[in-house]
């Protein structure tokens, strides 16, 4: 090898070698930095936390003297999280996610305003009380007697009344699709 020639080489390697340390050197300062911002963060964190936990505090103690067991409604909450990620509640969400345009269908229709859903609640009640009860066997004159009672008169003409706007309902648009079972 000729002189020049390896002192050539030399110089390209120590150059090399140069920009080498100067990216590690470079890399280091960045590191540097970043964990002397780490550090005072981390040097700030128990104020932080500290602040967070009175403010906490005051907020339980507010909902307290309004007369709010923060305790009880924590547990209740957990509960009411812990059975709503459970797979089964999951499906059933994943399942109304499927039917979204049937949801909306029913919330348009009107089912779930205030009045209908008064009217559903009484029924409800009607039905679980006539349901504790032993209710006798009527006949067809039992029921024509029956028809003297003014709480049967408001039900007939509550169920006559539905039975004409049912009607007309279903005649409204011959061409809807039937109501489909769900097919599983």
């Amino acid at each position: 090898m000729e002189p020049s020639t390896a002192t050539t080489n030399d110089a390209s390697v120590d150059h090399s070698v140069a920009a080498v340390l100067d990216r590690l050197d470079k890399r280091l300062a960045r590191i540097e930095e970043s964990l002397g911002q780490a550090k005072a963060m981390a040097d700030q964190a128990p104020n932080a936390v500290a602040m967070a936990v009175d403010t906490f505090d005051t907020l339980c103690e507010r909902a307290a003297d309004a007369g709010i067991d923060v305790d009880s409604r924590t547990k209740n909450l957990l509960i009411a999280l812990e059975k709503l990620t459970s797979p089964s509640a999951l499906r059933v969400l994943q399942d109304l996610l499927d039917r979204v345009d049937i949801v909306e269908g029913l919330l348009a229709s009107g089912l779930l305003d205030p009045g209908p859903v008064a009217i559903v609640s009484r029924a409800g009640a009607a039905l679980a009380f006539t349901g504790r009860e032993s209710p006798p066997s009527v006949g067809a004159w039992g029921a024509l007697r029956a028809l003297k009672d003014a709480d049967i008169q408001r039900a007939l003409g509550f169920a006559l009344r539905f039975a004409q706007h049912f009607g007309h309902a279903l005649g409204e648009d011959a061409n809807r699709p039937a109501l489909a079972a769900k097919n599983d």
